[in-house]
């Protein structure tokens, strides 16, 4: 003998879990926008259903042990009703990416990131830059965080995307003796100093320490004579001077919010930020 499947409707569910909220019958037809008989109505169709009374007569809007089950599942239910339209309502819209770079990420990698994020369907993207030495004060206002530094925070994912070396330049007439170094911001002073010990260049004659996170900048003192460069590799590309290798190494990273991380992979984030990077020599 085939048993006959029961089934509570979704509006039945909703009138239950107000008078279970309200403890109220007048309340919860105000919240339902219903008259009181019709709230009195569903009740009577969700015991007939399932062949038992939900509130135990002698407390009034206390619960039976059936009543205490069916709001576990109604509580349930409710929820998963609101997300559905939630989710309804999102792919109807376009989602909104807040990012924030670190101000020393070259120009031409961030445009060509911001390009093809561009490209994904139903995204508007929203962009602030922020000092490459220190983090944005309020993290949660954002989905994406370009930097220079592992983000650890309690929420979201870091993920290593990059690495790449610092380089030492001049230009093709400056002497061997350096008057005025200009250096990355992501690299400290006493950093800068260990590696011009390292690689045996003099700066007993330096008069000037100039720390910037401008790409622009750092390319236009090249044109010096006695000004020696130290920044990543990709900074300087396509300039005509001197380049000498360094063994430090400068991690690029991007977190990402909870949101956000489990759309890292699915909507190709990942793979299109490793291909600019790939394009520019930065990925392996």
């Amino acid at each position: 003998m085939k048993t006959q499947t029961k089934t509570i409707d979704v509006k039945y569910l909703k009138t239950f879990y107000q008078v279970v909220k309200h403890k109220n019958l007048t309340a919860a037809a105000d919240a339902l926008f219903m008259t009181q008989p019709a709230v009195s109505q569903h009740i009577k169709k969700i015991e007939t259903i399932i062949g038992t009374e939900v509130f135990d007569r002698q407390d009034r809007f206390g619960l039976t042990r059936q009543g205490k089950i069916l709001l576990s599942y109604a509580d349930q239910s409710m929820n998963l009703y609101e997300k559905l339209f939630e989710d309804l309502e999102r792919a109807n819209t376009k989602e909104k990416v807040s990012i924030a770079i670190s101000d020393s990420f070259s120009q031409k990698i961030i445009d060509q990131i911001l390009n093809e994020l561009r490209m994904l369907d139903k995204m508007e993207t929203s962009v602030s830059f922020f000092c490459s030495s220190s983090f944005p004060e309020r993290t949660e206002e954002f989905d994406l965080i370009f930097s220079f530094n592992h983000l650890v925070n309690n929420t979201g994912k870091s993920y290593n995307i990059s690495s790449s070396h610092y380089v030492m330049a001049h230009s093709l007439n400056s002497e061997h003796v350096p008057e005025v170094i200009v250096y990355c911001q992501t690299l400290r002073k006493s950093h800068v100093q260990t590696i011009l010990i390292q690689n045996n260049i003099d700066i007993s004659k330096v008069k000037n320490w100039i720390t910037t996170s401008c790409s622009t900048l750092i390319k236009s003192q090249l044109q010096f004579d006695n000004t020696l460069v130290i920044c990543p590799d990709w900074c300087i590309k396509g300039i005509d001077c001197y380049v000498s290798p360094t063994k430090q190494l400068l991690n690029m990273y991007v977190w990402c919010s909870d949101t956000l991380t489990k759309e890292f992979d699915t909507k190709g984030i990942k793979r299109r930020i490793h291909q600019v990077l790939g394009d520019n020599g930065l990925y392996q």
